[in-house]
């Protein structure tokens, strides 16, 4: 999931520029096929979850694939909804007790956020999402640095 999303921000980058040929090529024997392989992952409540649900969406929304889209951000048991819903604690940390994994998994949430938000969505406003970045701010550790 991780590479796959630059290589998808490139291609919608330079699309214009392509053919039909190149065109087909991307997305029939790149795009799909990596998407088609992170959607028979399903970790539920985690931090890889989120990276394949950003790297399904980021192609999804490339393509403007409803089932891509729809799987990353809306699919009961570990999309994006899921994600924030059962994984952020009510201080703002990630579920798994690490400030490692808790900016882990907000590299992951920011490219599917960032291209959501681009199709007309308020996903910015969801205050979970908000919360792993207010948590940094409230963490014992660095209240003693600061």
């Amino acid at each position: 999931a991780r590479w796959i999303i630059p290589l998808t921000w490139a291609y919608d980058l330079i699309f214009e520029q392509l053919n039909e040929t190149e065109v087909n090529t991307i997305q029939e024997k790149l795009l799909r096929p990596v998407a088609d392989l992170l959607m028979l992952n399903n970790e539920g409540r985690h931090n890889h979850q989120a990276w394949y649900n950003s790297g399904v969406g980021v192609i999804g929304f490339a393509l403007g694939d409803t089932e891509y889209i729809w799987y990353a951000l809306l699919k009961d048991d570990s999309s994006l909804g899921f994600q924030l819903d059962k994984s952020v604690t009510a201080d703002g940390m990630w579920y798994e007790g690490s400030m490692h994994y808790q900016f882990y998994v907000l590299r992951a949430l920011q490219p599917l956020m960032e291209v959501t938000h681009h199709a007309g969505f308020d996903v910015y406003e969801n205050p979970k999402y908000k919360a792993l970045f207010d948590f940094m701010f409230s963490f014992p550790a660095w209240n003693s640095i600061l």
